[in-house]
């Protein structure tokens, strides 16, 4: 009787464990495919001369009250990246930078691991503390720029 307890524990981990490497599989792919749009753009952009206009719709919050709303400079703060103005882009919205650099390692480990056909367990792995302390970055931008408005005086930009 244990044994079959013993097997059925080990058979749900394995099941699991498939469906945590395949929902990091997908998770990578789209990765890539995020990349692979980047990099056509930018070919666009570059080699084909074609003209964009990046711009966005003003903040119904921001324009009703005068006061930031959590998402306000993120638009801003791409655009700044993709420039090359890193300390700017992350002046306007730190979750930006933020959400980047967690790409950029999660894409970069995750291509050595599979590369190395599981040689080197280096892939990081999706986790909601990632996300909580995005969340986080939003909050604490959200409230700062606000008490600079609101007791500071100085007005947003």
């Amino acid at each position: 009787m244990k044994n079959i307890i013993n097997d059925d524990l080990n058979n749900q981990k394995i099941t699991n464990d498939h469906e945590i490497h395949k929902d990091q599989k997908n998770l990578y792919l789209v990765g890539v495919l995020l990349i692979v749009a980047l990099g056509v753009l930018i070919f666009m952009i570059k080699v084909l001369h074609m003209n964009y206009q990046l711009s966005s719709f003003p903040c119904i919050i921001h324009e009703l009250t005068g006061l930031y709303c959590p998402g306000c400079g993120g638009t801003r703060a791409v655009i700044a990246l993709f420039q090359g103005e890193i300390l700017t882009s992350f002046m306007y919205h730190p979750v930006v930078l933020y959400a980047v650099s967690i790409f950029v390692l999660f894409m970069i480990t995750n291509t050595i691991q599979y590369i190395s056909r599981n040689k080197f367990k280096t892939g990081i792995n999706y986790n909601d503390k990632y996300l909580y302390i995005g969340l986080a970055i939003m909050a604490l931008n959200f409230i700062i720029k606000n008490v600079m408005v609101i007791v500071l005086k100085i007005p947003p930009a």
